[in-house]
């Protein structure tokens, strides 16, 4: 019952078959089995390459921390070396300056003070020779009106005398006014006389005024080529 029987050549087809499907069931497994060692091998070997990759890359991200850290502090170095050296040379310019300025300041001040040194010598001079010049016309309208004065009493003492004459050669009159005639006519001739010493007086006067007047004048012109030439001096210097 559990016999077969095959045609003739059957067994070795089907043989065949089985060998086929043998082979190509190992065929199968040693692809398998590949692939897995391949997938394998190529598992440990990324593992390999990660782990080889991370310590490369935390190397390389510790030394560019390193450089930064170096170049950072070299930076900060050369700011803080720059610095000193502009804030060194800003202080020696604006030192500089400062006595620069302080110099020019205190020329200007002396130059100034000179100025007004000058105004002031020269307002001085100016409020006495003012004053002398006012003083000196004054004296020359009193010398003037009081020689006026002196001439209008004599003008006015003359046609009294003539008046007095006329009066006096009428022989009633003269009769009439004899006494005490001669004394009026010596006090009159005695006024005459005082007036032309007044006015000779007065002249002499006004002589020795211009006279002084004038040595006053070359005085004040000498004086003042003499600040002239100072003050020349003073702007040379």
């Amino acid at each position: 019952k559990t016999k077969i029987f095959f045609r003739a050549g059957q067994v070795a087809y089907l043989e065949k078959i089985r060998s086929d499907k043998l082979r190509a069931a190992c065929v199968r497994i040693q692809k398998t089995i590949r692939g897995w060692l391949m997938r394998k091998k190529y598992l440990r070997m990324r593992k390999a390459a990660i782990t080889i990759q991370r310590y490369v890359r935390g190397y390389q991200a510790r030394c560019l921390a390193t450089f930064l850290r170096r170049t950072r502090a070299a930076i900060i170095i050369q700011k803080f070396q720059r610095m000193y050296t502009i804030r060194k040379r800003y202080r020696r310019k604006r030192a500089a300056t400062v006595v620069l300025q302080s110099h020019l300041r205190g020329y200007i001040a002396r130059k100034q003070y000179r100025k007004m040194l000058r105004e002031h010598k020269a307002t001085v001079i100016q409020k006495h020779v003012r004053g002398w010049l006012a003083r000196l016309r004054y004296h020359r309208s009193l010398e003037a009106i009081v020689y006026l004065q002196c001439c209008y009493r004599r003008m006015m003492a003359k046609r009294e005398l003539k008046k007095l004459k006329i009066e006096a050669r009428s022989v009633e009159h003269y009769k009439k006014l004899n006494f005490g005639m001669e004394n009026k006519i010596m006090q009159l001739q005695r006024k005459i006389d005082e007036q032309s010493k007044d006015s000779k007086s007065l002249l002499e006067k006004l002589t020795s005024l211009e006279a002084a007047y004038s040595s006053e004048t070359e005085k004040l012109r000498s004086d003042v080529e003499r600040l002239k030439m100072s003050e020349e001096e003073a702007k040379n210097a």
